[in-house]
């Protein structure tokens, strides 16, 4: 993507970081994501990808080279609850198989996810650039 810019073209990039899932309350929700991740590194995932991008960036000779990150709060029931929901619907099958990830961690998770008054945020989206050097 380096080599597709014109001088003085600048890259974005953005991409997830899943610290925020590693310290989720309750309990029971913070067991979940550990498990969760463990499985996304066994089907190769990064999902802390993110934090790695400024310095690959950094490292193809970007120049002013920065970033940010957005992280989410949402409620149970709410457009990402659901989201998140209806994706751990379709992985159940594979999670549960990766035996990292257990049907009752699976319930609680459901639970705390349809309930309107469960607040969490699970993920920064970050936003990385630079510029190609003139």
């Amino acid at each position: 993507m380096v080599e597709a810019l014109k001088p003085g073209g600048v890259l974005l990039s953005v991409e997830p970081d899943m610290m925020p899932c590693t310290v989720t309350e309750p309990d029971s929700v913070r067991r979940f994501w550990p498990a969760w991740l463990k499985w996304s590194v066994q089907a190769n995932i990064d999902y802390f990808i993110g934090r790695k991008v400024p310095a690959w960036l950094d490292s193809l000779g970007l120049h002013d080279v920065a970033g940010e990150g957005h992280a989410a709060w949402f409620n149970g029931g709410s457009d990402w609850a659901n989201y998140w929901i209806l994706t751990m619907q379709e992985l159940a099958p594979t999670l549960l198989k990766s035996t990292y990830v257990t049907e009752p961690m699976l319930e609680e998770f459901w639970t705390h996810y349809r309930d309107a008054h469960y607040w969490t945020s699970v993920i920064t989206f970050t936003a990385n650039w630079g510029r190609k050097p003139v």
